[in-house]
């Protein structure tokens, strides 16, 4: 999720991804978030980072794998563009199994302890982590 889209942020992306470029994924993809996206109607839901105004969108085909090509790219292009980085993540882009820390960016603090909370009342054992999983409290 990036903040802001600068001429120095399309020079970083075409370096990335342009027609020079190294690119051993299926797609990199920039997308202008705004819109109903970023609009929030009715009481706060566990949707985060709508105040995001770009979104990155970096596509391989395959599970991820440690050491995979795709991969590395993925983490090098995202840390290319941590200068316009809001710090969190879309969970849609997101593949399934990743890191309890990835997940918890893709909500404020606060929903994600208030998911965490629910959590722990309806499903304390965790039996429900299928995609992105949110642990109980005292569960790491």
């Amino acid at each position: 999720m990036l903040s802001e889209v600068t001429e120095e942020t399309f020079e970083a992306i075409v370096e990335l991804a342009g027609p020079e470029a190294d690119v051993p994924v299926e797609f990199f993809e920039l997308r202008h978030l705004g819109g109903a996206f970023g609009r929030q109607v009715g009481p706060a839901g566990a949707v985060g980072n709508r105040d995001a105004r770009f979104a990155v969108w970096i596509l391989s085909m395959g599970p991820p794998a440690e050491g995979d090509p795709a991969t590395a790219y993925a983490e090098g292009a995202l840390a290319r563009l941590q200068p316009w980085s809001t710090g969190h993540t879309y969970l849609n882009f997101t593949s399934s199994g990743s890191t309890p820390v990835r997940v918890e960016e893709g909500y404020t603090y606060q929903a994600y302890e208030r998911l965490r909370a629910v959590k722990s009342v309806y499903d304390p054992q965790n039996v429900f982590r299928l995609n992105e999983n949110i642990p109980p409290i005292g569960t790491a």
